[in-house]
């Protein structure tokens, strides 16, 4: 909950009456007291603090440890993709974003950002745009893909376009 707080913004920060550092610090010390009895989502949690801190390694390995405990939580292959993209590896990221969207079939707008994301990485433009423009049309209130799809319409030299997915 803390995390999420620290994340949301001031908005929620002045309705607790907490400032960003407060929530992290409060959150992590939650995390601390559900680390001696680790859950998946708790080991999620740990990664994402991990890759807040461009921790890349470590966050493979939280997600990794959460993806032993509950292989079936799409949010775990999510995390775990969407590190190993960070980190330089777009390719195998792909594989665990692709799992998650098997698991959570009715949701592939979450998940169809980072696969465009992926192909992005790898130079794979088309690909992209295909993946990001499909995330938009399932999802448009979603911030990411409308970003990775301008960045590939750049790439493929479609200005205009680029500038409206802006």
């Amino acid at each position: 909950f803390y995390y999420v707080v620290a994340s949301d913004g001031p908005k929620m920060w002045s309705a607790l009456k907490l400032n960003y550092e407060q929530a992290r610090l409060r959150a992590r010390q939650y995390l601390q007291e559900a680390m001696k009895e680790p859950t998946s989502i708790a080991y999620m949690l740990a990664g994402s603090m991990d890759v807040d801190l461009r921790q890349w390694d470590a966050g493979i390995s939280e997600y990794e440890k959460a993806l032993a405990l509950d292989p079936n939580d799409p949010l775990c292959s999510r995390g775990l993709g969407n590190v190993l993209i960070a980190s330089g590896r777009p390719k195998e990221g792909m594989e665990y974003l692709k799992s998650a969207m098997r698991l959570d079939p009715l949701n592939p707008s979450r998940y169809l950002g980072g696969i465009g994301l992926a192909h992005l990485c790898m130079g794979e433009w088309q690909e992209a745009v295909t993946a990001n423009e499909k995330a938009m049309e399932l999802n448009p209130d979603i911030s990411a893909p409308a970003f990775f799809l301008a960045s590939a319409y750049g790439h493929l030299g479609l200005n205009e376009k680029a500038e409206a997915a802006l």
